[in-house]
């Protein structure tokens, strides 16, 4: 939870800090452009910090030598993984949706703003946990004294953040070189269904290829 956990917390401290400085922040709003920039701003880092909730991504690895125990319990093995995926979202879902609400209404955001704001950072965390379970079924690591190493160490953990921070980047980059002929809440309701996609699709080979390997590990 330390080490993969916590942003979802800070997504919270954030949020409140938002709150008792809102009087500080409203006023920003009357500058030219500043009303679509500020929660873009906002929203990019809700979406960073809910890319770095990985909760999932060294959850095959901490099992470590007693993996044997949950390959031989009487369920199907895409329970397992369904399991795992519950606690991710379980742990960062629902901060970063509170926190997204709290920036919402502080900033008086409306219709596609207002969905992006909602959506798009708890899709992000939903989008992270599907990767850090795929990336940690690819690259187990169970060579581990202690847990920290299985947290810090695996390469599916590192894999997991660094895509993670590559999505992050299609947006921005989209805002960059087309934000005259689209408007950057527009990109990001593009990019909300480009996440919700690539999520289907992991789930899926989670499903079939991945409980196939979990299996075999």
């Amino acid at each position: 939870m330390l080490n993969c956990g916590l942003r979802a917390v800070m997504a919270l401290i954030g949020a409140a800090a938002l709150v008792i400085k809102r009087s500080a922040l409203l006023p920003l709003l009357a500058y030219d452009g500043m009303a679509e920039l500020l929660p873009l701003l906002i929203l990019g880092g809700l979406c960073f910090t809910a890319a770095m909730v990985l909760i999932s991504a060294p959850s095959v690895s901490l099992e470590g030598k007693n993996l044997w125990i949950a390959q031989s319990l009487p369920v199907e093995t895409r329970e397992i993984l369904r399991a795992k995926l519950r606690l991710h979202n379980l742990v960062g879902v629902p901060p970063i949706l509170i926190a997204s609400a709290v920036v919402a209404a502080a900033l008086g955001l409306r219709g596609i703003t207002l969905v992006c704001m909602l959506a798009l950072p708890a899709a992000v965390c939903v989008f992270s946990g599907l990767l850090g379970l795929a990336e940690n079924l690819r690259h187990p690591n169970f060579d581990w004294i202690n847990e920290t190493q299985a947290v810090k160490s695996g390469l599916g953990v590192l894999f997991t953040m660094l895509i993670g921070w590559g999505i992050m980047a299609v947006p921005v980059l989209c805002i960059v070189f087309f934000g005259a002929v689209l408007s950057p809440p527009l990109i990001c309701a593009g990019f909300l269904l480009l996440l919700l996609a690539l999520c289907a699709l992991l789930y899926r080979w989670l499903m079939t290829r991945g409980a196939g390997i979990y299996r075999s590990l």
